[in-house]
């Protein structure tokens, strides 16, 4: 109930003006049974990939959000397409907080994201390092990164009009940071462009639609746009500050 209702209010916030879709799966949901879920997560890759080569054969043209551990299916299921005939299967793919590895030496969100590229017009990578949840997932994985929780890290997937990344880490929303994706209005602004089709770049300049969303520094990166008032709590900074502690993190 909770997906529909995020769904329903992405749809609204970004003002999107065609049909929305949900595809999920049957996560329980629970801290202490986050290994289960990883799979029955990949159980539900092939349904993912019959659905999205349907709607590419039938000529619809669809916008991807995909949600943490839910990247690593939507982005296995592109990968699958791609490898046997290469389609058109989404203009702008945006991975937000992606709980998919980023080792060094074993890096699964690279290799996924560079097997999708064909089937994608452009992929938009949000990132935060306050995101606890994807913290908590790194030590449970032994301290492999995971590919939204280092912002900086994920520079290394930058491809020019190919892969945007964004450094959400001042996006308000939980204290655990994960679901700042549905309860921050400066994201929903920012995705409401990114799924128009407007690049980082525009998204960033003074002169932009309704205000920029994102702010660029001297190297070109880019981080949301969110006021200092708007940051977070006493009480959250605390949280954020002890919960790296707990949990083995590189």
């Amino acid at each position: 109930n909770s997906a529909v209702m995020r769904v329903a209010q992405l749809a609204a916030d970004t003002q999107w003006h065609c049909a929305v879709a949900l595809f999920s799966w049957s996560s329980e949901g629970k801290f202490d049974r986050y290994a289960a879920d990883i799979e029955r997560s990949g159980y539900s890759v092939p349904e993912l990939t019959l659905a999205l080569r349907a709607l590419a054969a039938a000529g619809i043209k669809t916008e991807i959000v995909a949600h943490s551990m839910g990247a690593r299916v939507t982005l296995t299921a592109l990968a699958a397409i791609c490898a046997r005939h290469p389609l058109a299967v989404s203009d702008q793919l945006l991975l937000v907080a992606p709980d998919v590895s980023a080792e060094h030496d074993n890096d699964d969100f690279g290799h996924l994201l560079a097997r999708s590229a064909p089937c994608v017009s452009r992929a938009t990578v949000y990132a935060s390092d306050n995101d606890l949840i994807l913290v908590t997932s790194e030590g449970v994985h032994g301290g492999i990164p995971r590919a939204g929780r280092v912002p900086a890290r994920d520079l290394q997937y930058i491809r020019e009009g190919k892969v945007e990344v964004v450094d959400a880490s001042a996006a308000p929303g939980d204290p655990f940071g994960h679901g700042y994706f549905v309860l921050s209005y400066e994201m929903m602004d920012d995705m409401m462009w990114t799924l128009a089709g407007l690049p980082a770049a525009v998204r960033a300049r003074p002169d932009a639609l309704g205000g920029p969303t994102l702010l660029a520094d001297a190297n070109g990166r880019y981080a949301l746009k969110v006021a200092a008032a708007r940051g977070p709590d006493r009480q959250t900074r605390l949280l954020r500050a002890l919960w790296p502690l707990i949990f083995r993190v590189q």
